[in-house]
């Protein structure tokens, strides 16, 4: 550089601490701690949205997902929170009537529902594809319609 001064990487200058721009360093956050908060949270009466903690805490939904990744402890209390808030939500529709907010997020809040749903799905998604080819296949029809006239296939 010419004239042998330094070069500004912008930002505040090194150490000043009111400079414009600097908040500080950042939180260091206890997780297993946090995992314990997230947990006596959860059993409350309040706790009905897993993602309405994490920001109450002062940290992002993101970041809870992230720790649940990365941290065993955080993990389980997770998975522990989203059971009792499942059963939680599930009370209170039942209560009110009303079970179709449950229904669209339950397999949310329920591993063995999620997994059900998902294998129904995948079954109903065969079953069309395997209609379709007998309805768009020729060859498919062709022999539907010798079965039918030999009688081995009645009409509905």
């Amino acid at each position: 550089m010419a004239g042998g001064g330094k070069v500004h990487k912008g930002g505040p200058p090194k150490g000043n601490k009111n400079a414009v721009g600097n908040i500080g360093p950042a939180k260091l956050w206890d997780i297993e701690a946090q995992a314990i908060k997230l947990l006596e949270w959860a059993k409350t009466d309040e706790a009905t949205v897993l993602n309405y903690h994490a920001p109450m805490e002062g940290y992002s939904v993101a970041t809870m997902y992230r720790w649940a990744e990365e941290n065993v402890v955080f993990r389980e209390a997770m998975e522990i929170a989203i059971d009792l808030i499942g059963a939680r939500r599930e009370l209170l529709l039942i209560k009110a009537g009303n079970a179709r907010p449950f229904d669209r997020m339950a397999d949310f809040y329920n591993q063995k529902l999620f997994e059900f749903e998902e294998k129904k799905r995948d079954l109903e998604s065969k079953r069309k594809t395997k209609e379709n080819k007998a309805l768009f296949d020729p060859e498919a029809v062709k022999k539907a319609v010798a079965e039918y006239q030999a009688g081995n296939i009645k009409q509905k």
